[in-house]
């Protein structure tokens, strides 16, 4: 059973960052600004501050975490089910020099800026309707500079070795990286406990109050969020992670939220 699992692991897409060096000449993007805020918490992360230890097989990794891609839910899980005391919510490209191996989790772009959105308080009031919300969103987009969120291939550069799952397949992907690490895990199939937050991710939320989320948040569904200025707002953004993950650059009729 373990060789199986083992065997999955090593079928995971791999992503090799090339390290910061590298990335210095090669931002990840069109967009210089694409990781402004996960460089913002870079010193932070070299000093153990992001997610990371070393496994029961001695590899010292850690775990790429760019805005709503689950991390939340991730982080919960690597705390509270596996014990890792070291592995704290921080969405940097820093971390100690030892790390050898790292895992992430990408989401479709469109997805994470509608989710950033409600993050942000730009959707998500129950008294507000999916005509408005919709105008709100697109205002809201087109007057960014640059997103909110970091680029995900972006990211990746400064990390070794780093397999990706998919946040679709979230619980397959994690205990396939985690059981490849040497982890022994409490079950299988993995179940996370807890909900995806849309906006504030407290310590430890399990439903939308938890969460920060007041009881009349509405996220409208089946509307079409985006228009053409929009969209391409977006491709440009994140160029690099829609050619790197094989994104479509058609925002889907169903937009996954609450990561």
């Amino acid at each position: 059973m373990l060789a199986l699992a083992a065997a999955a692991a090593a079928a995971l897409p791999q992503d090799s960052g090339p390290g910061a060096s590298l990335l210095a000449a090669d931002p990840g993007g069109p967009n210089a600004d694409v990781l402004g805020p996960c460089l913002r918490t870079e010193a932070a992360g070299q000093r153990g501050g992001g997610c990371g230890a070393v496994s029961p097989s001695g590899v010292s990794w850690s775990y790429v975490m760019p805005q709503h891609t689950a991390t939340g839910t991730v982080a919960r899980y690597l705390t509270k089910k596996l014990g890792i005391e070291s592995c704290h919510h921080l969405h940097t490209v820093g971390h100690p020099s030892s790390v050898t191996t790292s895992f992430t989790f990408v989401a479709n772009p469109f997805s994470r800026m509608l989710t950033n959105a409600a993050f942000s308080g730009v959707l998500g009031n129950a008294s507000f309707g999916p005509v408005h919300q919709v105008n709100n969103f697109r205002s809201w987009v087109l007057s960014l500079e640059a997103p909110h969120i970091c680029g995900q291939k972006a990211m990746h550069n400064y990390f070794p070795d780093v397999y990706v799952g998919h946040v679709e397949t979230l619980a397959a992907d994690l205990e396939t990286v985690l059981v490849r690490l040497g982890y022994t895990l409490p079950e299988s199939p993995i179940v996370f406990e807890a909900e995806h937050c849309i906006t504030s991710c407290a310590e430890d939320s399990v439903g939308p109050t938890a969460a920060g989320i007041s009881a009349d948040t509405t996220i409208p569904e089946g509307v079409e969020w985006y228009d053409e200025p929009t969209r391409r707002r977006v491709v440009q953004w994140f160029a690099h992670d829609f050619a790197s993950f094989n994104f479509s650059q058609t925002p889907p009729s169903t937009l996954a939220l609450g990561f």
